[in-house]
């Protein structure tokens, strides 16, 4: 029973987890654009009742409204919205996710599409050795398994005279629990073969072998895509994610030149009396917001390396497989 609800709850809690990541992005983002907001109205608010005092306070308001210009007018928070809205609702984009699951798999991906070729390499193994009586050569198993280099026809040596490498054989002996063995061959010489004897018994008694086992090519691996999410979701995600992170990094300048004004006291009756207590709560949040935000900008670029690398490695393997 449990493995079965486990069956049942699993597709359901992922699909929830990669939806929560998704909203913790919004979430994110609107926190630090209210914040940034509410300390640049602070500032204004600050700058303007000191207006009316007198040419020492003239003075003094000067500072502060140059501090105000770079507070306010050199940064509006909500430019960062305009230029990350995401626009994956767009008429005419079908889609498979929604926005807040395209935020995930730009993240993270979508899994592994080869998640079952192990599986189906060995059906695939044991449906040839079958047809072929359970004697087979390392030529023939080549498509299926991972060769480093191509089997020489004959299968004693290459073109430089060398011995061959069978050794990617290996792994079909020991999970069928197969021998090599040495037989003539038609120029008076010797070759390797490798003989089944509990896949040949099988074959011998006439079991019907599933015609969806029978390798029709080589074994291909399929390479993986950076996300299963439209080109539109994806744009949306690296914008906002970019500009989540350059909120998220102005705020920190913001909450330091609030504790550089003189911290409690700025905030009891100073420029950002309207922070209260909510200045506390920013600096407790700030390191995880950061590491949020880092996160969902730089995991996707060591994926996309590492990805990158592994599907030149998937290419080689395949055209060893169809040489």
């Amino acid at each position: 029973r449990r493995r079965e609800a486990w069956a049942i709850w699993r597709p359901r809690l992922a699909r929830a987890a990669r939806i929560s990541f998704g909203v913790a992005l919004f979430a994110s983002f609107a926190i630090v654009v209210t914040a940034i907001s509410i300390i640049a109205l602070s500032s204004e608010s600050s700058s303007s009742s000191s207006s009316s005092s007198s040419s020492d306070s003239d003075r003094r308001r000067s500072d502060n409204s140059r501090r105000t210009v770079y507070v306010s007018n050199s940064f509006s928070p909500f430019d960062l919205w305009y230029i990350s809205e995401p626009r994956t609702f767009d008429a005419g984009q079908p889609t498979d996710m929604n926005f807040f699951e395209a935020c995930f798999s730009f993240v993270f991906g979508d899994g592994d599409p080869n998640e079952s070729l192990r599986e189906t390499r060995w059906r695939q193994v044991g449906a040839l050795i079958r047809a072929q009586g359970g004697v087979v050569t390392a030529e023939q198993l080549a498509p299926l398994l991972e060769p480093s280099r191509p089997p020489a026809p004959d299968g004693t040596a290459d073109g430089y005279g060398a011995t061959i490498d069978e050794s990617f054989v290996l792994p079909a002996l020991t999970h069928f629990s197969g021998v090599p063995q040495l037989v003539p061959d038609e120029q008076g010489g010797t070759r390797i073969v490798y003989t089944f004897p509990e896949l040949a018994a099988t074959a011998a008694s006439g079991e019907a072998e599933p015609i969806d086992d029978a390798p029709d090519g080589p074994l291909a691996e399929a390479l993986v895509p950076f996300s299963l999410a439209d080109p539109v979701q994806r744009v949306g995600a690296g914008l906002l994610g970019t500009a989540n992170l350059v909120a998220v990094i102005y705020l920190g300048v913001l909450l330091r030149a609030v504790r550089l004004e003189g911290g409690a006291s700025a905030l009891a009756g100073g420029p950002y009396a309207m922070l209260g207590t909510l200045y506390p709560f920013l600096r407790t949040l700030l390191p995880f917001l950061t590491g949020y935000a880092l996160l969902f900008v730089l995991a996707p670029i060591v994926r996309n390396v590492v990805r990158g690398r592994a599907n030149r490695a998937r290419e080689k393997r395949n055209a060893l497989r169809e040489s």
